[in-house]
């Protein structure tokens, strides 16, 4: 058995038995992971934010234009931070896409339609 599956076991059985709240230690593993990232990827001395970086690059609006409106409305809303630039890029993306939808073709109950 290797340490993996010994530790997912432990946490299970801590979690049966009302001594662990998984969301609680999943939270504080992601907490670790992500400050062991900082400590090897650091960002520097000028403290660049993730808000800076989507409003000087556009990488908003390279976000909003592949990945669609509804997930710049979903970022927006779950990130104060990014509420702004988010928000910012939605009127370009309902000029690009505006929504419009076009049927081609169909059934009309005798024929089938062509167009």
């Amino acid at each position: 058995v290797n340490c993996h599956e010994e530790a997912q076991t432990l946490r299970e059985y801590l979690s049966e038995v009302g001594a662990l709240s998984v969301a609680r230690f999943l939270a504080k593993l992601h907490r670790r992971r992500f400050e062991r990232a900082q400590r090897a990827y650091p960002l520097g001395t000028d403290r660049t934010h993730l808000t800076d970086v989507m409003v000087s690059t556009g990488l908003a609006l390279g976000i909003g234009t592949h990945a669609g409106m509804v997930e710049v409305l979903a970022l927006s809303a779950c990130s104060k931070s990014l509420r702004r630039p988010m928000s910012e890029v939605i009127p370009v993306l309902r000029s690009l896409y505006p929504g419009h939808i076009y049927v081609h073709g169909g059934y009309d109950g005798q024929r089938r339609l062509l167009s």
